[in-house]
């Protein structure tokens, strides 16, 4: 669902992926608890799995013939595993962001259950 990568994210503060080398199953399930458990106007929030993809898959994805991300290690105290897929030219602002989206849902459509992904 395009929502579910939002244009701020791509553009400013990054679109929040975790590293499966340095986080456990555990880590990501009470994350996914945190997450899920925010107010939301309308439906609650429901689980529809995770995704896994890779950094280099992101990476290869091009707009234009230009670079369209770039992924960026941004661990810290609470996620050593913590990484930012942003927009390589967020200067182009949201148009630009919206095409960016549409590259990156497809890589994002296989989900799974979280224990599957750490298989």
């Amino acid at each position: 669902m395009p929502s579910a990568i939002s244009l701020y994210d791509l553009l400013s503060r990054g679109y929040s992926v975790h590293r499966i080398k340095y986080v456990s199953v555990g880590f990501v399930r009470d994350s996914m608890e945190v997450r899920l458990s925010r107010p939301r106007k309308g439906e609650p929030w429901i689980s529809e799995g995770v995704a896994k993809l890779n950094a280099w898959s992101v990476r290869q994805l091009r707009l234009d013939d230009q670079k369209a991300f770039v992924v960026i290690d941004t661990a810290h105290d609470e996620n050593r595993g913590h990484a930012s897929i942003y927009a390589a030219e967020p200067q182009r602002g949201k148009a630009y962001a919206r095409e960016l989206r549409s590259l990156l849902l497809p890589l994002l459509q296989d989900r799974m259950a979280i224990d599957e992904a750490f298989r």
